[in-house]
């Protein structure tokens, strides 16, 4: 009886070891995640004072805190990401803001007027509060034109006059204050205005824009191009899978891009695999030629009356922001 009992208890662990052991391997540990969220900031300065979104469109990052312009009270608003303070400022005469454009250097933001035919450039140095006027940009008339920065480089795309759409791209060198042309977006392109730039790992991007042939056609662009800088050309990307339209927006988190064209549903652009995934929603109120900025692994989105703060999906014991 011994002989035959010990042979099936043998048996019967043996298959109890294995229904346990398979049960185990087919449990996926899913680590715990946050973020993907938007919120309210507090105290934002900008909401109770005329034309504020003159002063959201003039701003820039630099040594981790966000420097916003503000025109009505000459003052320069700075945020570290928690607190906002502010410096009297004096502008330069006849400062166009309007459909100004701004790009981030170092220590520096430059600001390049956006009048249609004035294209004065400004420095704008925030270690001593102190404004100088540089070579103003030599490029033909635009207005809603977009920027990104590479290195000490700053560079303009696009934007259009009248009935004129540009596709040209303009080079700023800050440490010897001169302008030079780049190339043209691909000869198969169209010009664009209102397009939003961005650079990731020294490499600039532009999506987006619209193209308009008065009382004939309106197009709106949903392709993606990347610019490198060591060979001055471009190449296509996968295209924004988004709804489209004119309010347009970026910034940019570690070596992603988040981008909306429509107002509301926002995508993220993935360099590495050069895919895009719809993250959640913005849920502030409307806006047109608004301001974002990213600070602290955190992106902003200024708005005539409010800002929102958005923190991408973070999952721990993977250790990598999705």
């Amino acid at each position: 009886m011994k002989k035959i009992l010990i042979p099936l208890l043998l048996i019967i662990a043996a298959c109890a070891c294995k229904k346990e052991s398979g049960v185990s391997e087919s449990l996926t540990i899913v680590p715990p995640c946050t973020g993907n969220t938007w919120s309210l900031t507090p105290n934002y300065p900008f909401g109770i004072e005329p034309n504020p979104i003159y002063a959201g469109n003039i701003r820039f990052v630099c040594n981790n805190k966000l420097y916003v312009v503000n025109a009505f009270k000459s003052r320069v608003y700075i945020y570290d990401g928690v607190t906002w303070t502010w410096v009297n400022s004096s502008y330069p005469v006849n400062f166009n803001l309007a459909y100004a454009v701004t790009f981030s250097v170092g220590d520096k933001g430059y600001v390049v007027e956006g009048s249609a035919t004035d294209h004065r450039l400004w420095e704008y140095a925030t270690t001593t509060n102190t404004w100088t006027q540089k070579k103003t940009f030599p490029g033909p008339n635009r207005s809603l034109a977009a920027t990104f920065s590479i290195g000490n480089y700053g560079y303009v795309f696009g934007g259009k006059y009248a009935d004129k759409f540009r596709r040209d791209l303009w080079k700023y060198n800050t440490l010897t204050d001169e302008w030079s042309q780049g190339a043209d977006l691909p000869g198969n392109s169209s010009g664009r205005a209102n397009a939003t730039g961005f650079t990731i790992n020294d490499i600039g991007y532009i999506v987006g824009g619209y193209k308009e042939i008065y009382g004939v056609s309106y197009t709106l662009f949903n392709d993606l191009f990347v610019y490198n800088p060591l060979f001055n050309e471009w190449s296509q990307l996968a295209d924004y899978p988004g709804i489209m339209g004119e309010d347009i927006a970026s910034f940019v988190i570690g070596t992603s891009a988040f981008v909306t064209m429509n107002r509301y549903n926002f995508y993220k652009y993935s360099q590495s695999d050069n895919s895009w995934t719809s993250i959640a929603s913005y849920p502030g109120q409307p806006f047109f030629r608004n301001a974002t900025v990213s600070l602290n692994s955190k992106g902003y989105l200024l708005s005539d009356e409010e800002m929102y703060k958005y923190t991408p999906k973070f999952c721990f014991g993977v250790g990598a922001i999705q």
